[in-house]
């Protein structure tokens, strides 16, 4: 299952849980989560995944803080990211590449496409 959300800025107030196999798909330049974001996974049935883009036309990365070249978004964890009962990204403020997938993508340097914290 899939759902797919498109909006210049998004809040998600409480914690978000994407059940495994669920896809969750967020084309956002600005993305805050209050509470934590969950990707849970069971009966070895692959984790839910939570995909980040930037909208087209929005601004490259040197001018928003990324590295030069490609597309980023920002993006505010409150409580971290958690891969069943594992944190796998830190509380705090991140800039995001256009296409990051969590869990794919968390252990990814800045260079290789991963996070860049703010």
């Amino acid at each position: 299952m899939q759902s797919d959300f498109t909006a210049s800025a998004m809040y998600w107030q409480k914690d978000l849980e994407i059940a495994s196999r669920f896809r969750l798909t967020l084309r956002s330049r600005q993305i805050v989560f209050k509470g934590k974001v969950v990707l849970e996974e069971h009966n070895n049935k692959p984790a839910g995944e939570l995909l980040l883009f930037v909208p087209q036309g929005d601004t490259a990365g040197g001018e928003t803080g990324g590295l030069p070249g490609p597309t980023y978004g920002e993006v505010y964890f409150a409580k971290g990211v958690w891969l069943g009962d594992q944190q796998i990204v830190e509380p705090g403020a991140y800039y995001w590449p256009h296409g990051f997938s969590l869990p794919a993508d968390y252990s990814k340097t800045p260079e290789q496409g991963g996070l860049i914290r703010r």
